[in-house]
């Protein structure tokens, strides 16, 4: 739950066993709803499946027999949109990649008519633009769907490689590498690396109960197991080709560390924290004056 979006995540042995426990949770979660003096917008209602196993080929609907007394059917759909983030079936990401490359065209299609050459903004400026109003976008949620591919990366070098050559006001044919150097802007593989490794740095801001400490390993919660372990715990497999392959978040933990220095949230701000906080590595010694 997040605000007024809510989100159902079951996982079984079949998908059409998913939409039975899916349907089920739903009618003890819209009971919950009334008790509370609230209630679900029907309309709103999304189904997806995620499964990468070809032979679920399927996509069973759900049918719910609403308190409205309407019948309404629920059919899967090809993506679905959480928190601005556009999911696929096999959360490869590609359709929210696309979206944001769209949105960063139109965006720096929009800085065109801020550059003209006579009377618009000088180098500098379309260059700030750019950063604060364009990268913004196209880099919207990074650190959960870049993969390091080059398939990812192509949708959004092309924006980049014309907002540089607005930028430098050059020509199509000047290689963008030299165009990189003069606008200091990097190439959009480490700005994506970047972004990944700035949100590995929160992790050390967040607390102990957040579900993202949840799902790392002990060592993130003084070797302590979770308190709210996940719904789908993970099961280590004894298959070579599968030891080596991780999840995203703990893909992203692995450009931080526990050991690095933590600033607990809600408490203090990290100007004023107590001397507690710094374990055994601040001593202060009360000398009176005579």
């Amino acid at each position: 739950m997040y605000v007024d979006d809510g989100m159902l995540v079951v996982s079984s042995v079949s998908l059409e066993t998913n939409t039975s426990i899916l349907k089920s949770a739903f009618e003890k979660t819209e009971a919950w709803l009334k008790s509370a003096g609230l209630s679900a917008d029907f309309s709103k209602r999304e189904l997806m499946h995620y499964s990468k196993r070809r032979k679920d080929n399927s996509n069973p609907s759900i049918t719910f027999n609403d308190s409205d007394g309407i019948t309404r059917t629920v059919t899967p759909e090809a993506t679905v949109r959480w928190l601005g983030v556009y999911f696929d079936r096999k959360l490869s990401f590609d359709r929210h990649i696309k979206i944001l490359a769209s949105r960063g065209e139109n965006a720096v299609a929009a800085l065109t008519m801020l550059a003209n050459t006579v009377r618009g903004l000088n180098h500098s400026h379309l260059r700030n633009l750019y950063i604060s109003c364009v990268t913004t976008k196209i880099f919207y949620a990074s650190p959960a769907w870049w993969k390091g591919t080059k398939k990812q990366t192509i949708p959004l070098e092309k924006v980049q490689n014309r907002a540089l050559r607005l930028i430098c006001a050059a020509f199509k044919t000047t290689p963008i590498a030299a165009l990189e150097i003069e606008a200091s802007i990097p190439p959009i593989k480490h700005q994506l690396d970047l972004h990944t490794k700035r949100c590995a740095i929160r992790f050390n801001k967040l607390s102990t109960t957040s579900s993202i400490i949840q799902r790392l390993p002990d060592s993130w919660r003084a070797d302590q197991p979770p308190t709210s372990p996940p719904p789908l715990p993970t099961k280590p497999s004894t298959a070579r080709s599968h030891q080596k392959k991780t999840s995203t978040l703990t893909s992203i933990a692995s450009h931080t560390s526990p050991q690095h220095e933590r600033i607990d949230p809600y408490l203090f701000p990290p100007w004023r924290r107590t001397p507690s906080s710094f374990d055994n590595r601040l001593l202060i010694n009360i000398m009176k004056l005579e």
